[in-house]
């Protein structure tokens, strides 16, 4: 389920590229109403909260003298759970 979710980010991602541009005060929009905006910003945090929650707890797990987990050629695009 954990995996679906995240893989399913990746369009929450880019349709808040466009909610960025186009409906809030970067540039002059029709804003958002504010229980919008607010469920917008709560779902894209939550996701990279979890995200790094992830990257500290392989970190910690490898040790403090270990290097964060990146994306190589062999495991680009894998999701590490």
């Amino acid at each position: 389920m954990t995996a679906q979710i995240v893989k399913n980010a990746i369009g929450v991602f880019d349709k808040f590229n466009h909610v960025r541009n186009n409906q809030s005060l970067a540039h002059d929009n029709e804003l958002l109403d504010q229980a919008e905006a607010r469920f917008i910003y709560d779902s894209v945090t939550a996701i990279l909260r979890f995200i790094k929650s992830i990257e500290t707890n392989q970190f910690d797990a490898a040790g403090a003298t270990a290097a964060p987990v990146t994306a190589t050629a062999a495991n680009d695009g894998d999701i590490p759970f």
